[in-house]
């Protein structure tokens, strides 16, 4: 990646009231672009400062946090009263953004349309020609789905083709899924096509001879394997490689094409945004979570089009999502990949309204910050409730690009002109995994937001447990922090090349011994496992001020983090079927497979993609 060149040093802050009380400034390389390193105090003031916020509001809250005599300055009297505290906090920040210790808005948007602007290109924004369905064994709901998309498709004057990946086991629920899926096509003027097991089975033949890879390995990323349990990522692989060259939107068989506004949405483009930028809305019920949103008559396609397979500049540039604003993070590294020649928006997002489609532990909202957490917390009674509730609003309230992690596979379009990762063929949470690694080995391909959701509503409605699920290892959690540790501490790489080093990677750790590879992975969780526990130690000391009962949640989900290695063994992860033996051997399966994965990926996507071309697909017509 290219140096980035910093912004220019910030003028002298303005002192005109109206200006003042609109412009938003932060800390950005503290102490770098200024003629100076700040002193203690102000490098405390300065921490104070991350998030945006006018001078006034930066005042208000330095005020509140930082001792007054900080504020005084070298030899000040010490200010008495918060008045007179946030106006010693106003000069001081004043001066310190005169001389360049915090840089305005206006001024890194200047900075950053200047580098997006060679990636402003003048073509159209492409078009997303595909709809994508996995499912699975229920023929009644993929019926639901899809005549609601291809309702909500026909009203916006939509002729994407409609692409069902079947991975049915039952042959009468395949035989009626695709009775239903010719039908409703039919029904609309719309292309359909459609892949079951023995479909992929002969197509991995095909695409394996194509590829030149072994086709075992072509099978495996298309099919998984029985001894894993679930396929869902197997699945996911077949659409990328069906769909290859062009762009998709994959959305579950169990949502409906309700498009929904959040509350508080607003039509504007973050440049940089949090690794997941969605708020989340607390519901008792279905009807409660739609009655918090507002249903728009919105081409949602049309609304991923607006960033999807874009860059960065040309997303700005097309004002579609609104004027552009530097969202969170205001980070050198952070904006310097989102400017980057060559960044594109490689996957996109919306959000959920309904079913949060989770297993039921849902602890990771206690790390949840602002509104979000507000909403959360407030008050001890239903907290517990709130923190086990399968209803919400899951969505962003604005439009942005991100390079963070997250991923929600189930309402997220795809640029398969692109190479990215696999899935990883086994195991739940796959696009997790998937997540991390276009994050962490693609950089250059951004992740987009959009501010509408979709509703997603399984039929028959699936109760809130009545107690947290306990705490357990699985297949994908133990194989990323596998990945992450590799990747802090491997060999570097990016792209084709990183994905031959990670597989070979996991490859090897599969191959080793039943024993030494306990042992390995025993000692990767545990430091995993540890760092986890001192994440929550850290925001624990640092919200001294926080309600008791969601303090009280948080240690206990630190106490129980502390002691899973001593309920479990991580080399056999639980959500994998049989005993501990079987789900040992399944494991290493898992991780010598994905790693031949991981190697042939790039030969099985360019082949998939020259097959498209001769007219010789994964799907076929319905």
């Amino acid at each position: 990646m290219s140096p980035v060149a910093r912004p220019p040093r910030a003028p002298v802050a303005p002192r005109d009231p109206a200006v003042e009380a609109r412009e938003r400034f932060a800390r950005f390389a503290p102490g770098v672009r200024a003629a100076r390193p700040p002193s203690a105090a102000e490098a405390r003031i300065l921490d104070a400062c991350a998030v945006p916020r006018t001078l006034r509001e930066h005042a208000a809250e330095c005020a509140r946090a930082i001792p007054p005599a900080l504020l005084a300055g070298d030899g000040g009297a010490v200010p008495a009263g918060r008045a007179a505290l946030e106006a010693a906090a106003l000069e001081r920040l004043r001066r310190l953004a005169g001389e360049g210790h915090l840089v305005a808005e206006a001024e890194l948007l200047g900075w950053l349309g200047a580098r997006l602007e060679a990636g402003a290109g003048s073509s159209p924004a492409p078009r997303i020609g595909a709809l994508c369905i996995p499912t699975r064994n229920r023929p009644g709901t993929l019926a639901r789905g899809l005549e609601s998309w291809l309702e909500h498709g026909a009203r916006h004057g939509r002729e994407t083709e409609v692409v069902v990946l079947d991975d049915s086991d039952s042959a009468d629920a395949r035989a009626e899924n695709r009775r239903t899926l010719r039908a409703l096509a039919g029904r609309h003027r719309r292309a359909a096509f459609a892949a079951d097991h023995a479909r992929r089975g002969a197509y991995a033949r095909v695409l394996a001879a194509a590829a030149g890879v072994p086709e075992e390995t072509a099978r495996f990323a298309l099919l998984g394997d029985a001894r894993l349990g679930a396929t869902y990522g197997a699945t996911r692989n077949a659409l990328l490689l069906d769909g290859a060259g062009g762009l998709c939107l994959q959305v579950d068989d169990d949502t409906l094409a309700t498009v929904c506004r959040p509350p508080g949405a607003r039509e504007e483009l973050a440049l940089a945004l949090a690794p997941d930028p969605n708020e989340y809305w607390f519901a008792s019920s279905f009807d409660a979570a739609l009655a918090a949103v507002e249903v728009v008559d919105e081409d949602f396609l049309a609304v991923h089009e607006r960033l999807l397979g874009s860059t960065p500049g040309e997303c700005a540039a097309s004002g579609r999502s609104g004027p552009a604003r530097v969202g969170v993070p205001w980070d050198e590294a952070y904006l310097a990949r989102v400017s980057e020649p060559g960044a594109r928006v490689a996957v996109s997002f919306g959000g959920i309204v309904g079913d949060c489609g989770g297993p039921g532990r849902a602890q990771w909202r206690l790390a949840l910050r602002g509104p979000s957490l507000e909403r959360l917390a407030a008050g001890a009674d239903g907290f517990a409730a709130r923190l086990r509730a399968r209803q919400l609003v899951k969505c962003t309230t604005r439009a942005g690009l991100g390079t963070g992690a997250y991923c929600m596979a189930g309402n997220m379009g795809v640029d398969l002109r692109v190479l990215l990762p696999p899935f990883v063929p086994g195991g739940i949470a796959e696009d997790a995994l998937f997540g991390t690694l276009r994050a962490a080995l693609f950089p250059r391909l951004l992740s987009g937001f959009v501010p509408r959701a979709i509703v997603h509503r399984p039929h028959p409605p699936r109760p809130d447990p009545a107690l947290p699920v306990p705490l357990s290892t699985y297949a994908n959690g133990v194989t990323g922090a596998l990945v992450a540790e590799h990747l802090a501490t491997g060999p570097a790489g990016e792209g084709a090349e990183a994905l031959g080093i990670l597989g070979a990677h996991l490859e090897a750790l599969g191959a080793l011994e039943a024993d030494a590879f306990a042992a390995r992975v025993r000692e990767a969780m545990g430091r995993a496992a540890a760092a986890a526990v001192r994440q929550m130690e850290t925001l624990l000391a640092a919200t001294r001020g926080a309600p008791p009962h969601w303090r009280a949640a948080v240690e206990e989900s630190r106490r129980e983090t502390a002691t899973l290695l001593e309920r479990e063994d991580p080399s056999a992860p639980a959500d994998l079927p049989g005993s501990d033996d079987a789900r040992r051997a399944a494991f290493r399966l898992l991780l010598r497979g994905y790693g031949r994965v991981l190697r042939s990926w790039p030969a099985l996507v360019e082949a998939a993609a020259e097959l498209r071309g001769r007219g010789v697909r994964l799907a076929e017509p319905a």
